[in-house]
Formats: C-alpha cells, structure tokens, sequence
C-alpha cells in the first residue's frame, strides 16, 4: 500500500470534535517505487508540494537500491511524471530554499556528483 497515493478529495468537518475527518480515494501507482527491489525501497518516504504538484521519494540506501527517479504527480491529473534521475539509493528529504526545490540525495552512489538535485530546470 506505501506505493500507492492517495488524495483527500473529500473532506467533513466534525464541528463538535474540531477534527477533520478525510476520506481517500485511489489515485494512482507510483510505478519507479514498485520496481524497487526491496520492500523498503518501495516505501513512499517523502512527499512535497511545489508549484502545484507533490514530488515523491523512495528507496533504499541500505540495500543501494538506486538510483532514484524525481517524479511528481500534478493533481487533477491521475499520471506520474518523472523528471530526472538522481545518483542516489534514496530520496527521504526535499527542502525549499529561496523558491527552489531541492532533492537531497541519501547515500550518493557517485562522490563526484552532487548530493542533491534542483528544481529551476533541474539540475544536479
């Protein structure tokens, strides 16, 4: 189930309990993640909005399942778009810094490269 997004499309608010109680619906299969060879390499560790869409992490760096593919998924849509492939065994952290988007690589299968990906065009 960790490889499969689901969306709050329907949301009630319990007004006595001040709770928001969320129903989910199948949105989609994050396909890159179920292609991992490992059961922890298929589990969604990281999950970001950015301009509008959600970006996605997964793998394993202790099984060097990589490397990891940056995909987002751009709701109304039902589709996954993959942007860019990082050197790495695991994506677990993205972080916004002065409007960019930053993929942090976890266990950088090349030391020459960069040890996170950027989104401004994408580059690493």
């Amino acid at each position: 189930l960790a490889v499969v997004i689901y969306a709050s499309l329907k949301t009630r608010y319990a007004i006595s309990g001040f709770k928001a109680l969320a129903s989910f619906d199948y949105v989609l299969t994050h396909v890159p993640a179920t292609a991992q060879p490992t059961a922890p390499g298929k589990i969604i560790r990281a999950l970001k909005q950015y301009n509008g869409s959600i970006y996605t992490g997964y793998g394993d760096y202790g099984a060097n399942t990589g490397p990891i593919e940056i995909c987002k998924f751009t709701p109304p849509g039902n589709t996954l778009t993959c942007e860019y492939t990082l050197s790495t065994e695991q994506i677990g952290t993205y972080r916004t810094l002065n409007g960019k988007l930053y993929a942090v690589a976890t266990d950088p299968s090349n030391p020459s490269q960069h040890a996170y990906a950027v989104k401004n065009g994408l580059s690493a």
